[in-house]
């Protein structure tokens, strides 16, 4: 979904991921504390609906995260060889530094 060649959107993404995670946390206690504290079964039947949504959105907003780190450790491990490959040289005849692929 996101790649190394995206950091600014990927750091936009997680940061709104962390928020979101966040605020459905504060929902869902508030709603948990409701429920505890209300006598009427209606009301008790729907802030428990609202209390099991909001909780849903802390878990998939977690996991969506976590899979994202994943998929970016996964992608970083899968560059790393190719970069180990190249290397900087000095090129006398440009007067300077040049990137070579050791695989030739």
């Amino acid at each position: 979904m996101f790649t190394s060649r995206q950091p600014e959107k990927q750091a936009r993404a997680e940061a709104m991921l962390g928020e979101l995670a966040e605020l459905a946390l504060m929902a869902s206690r508030e709603l948990a504390v409701r429920v505890r504290e209300s006598e009427d079964a209606d009301e008790i039947v729907a802030l428990a609906a609202a209390f099991e949504k909001s909780s849903r959105v802390v878990r998939l907003t977690l996991a969506l995260d976590f899979k994202l780190e994943r998929d970016a450790a996964r992608e970083a491990q899968a560059e790393a060889p190719s970069r180990a490959r190249r290397s900087r040289a000095f090129d006398p005849a440009a007067g300077e530094y040049r990137l070579t692929d050791d695989r030739e």
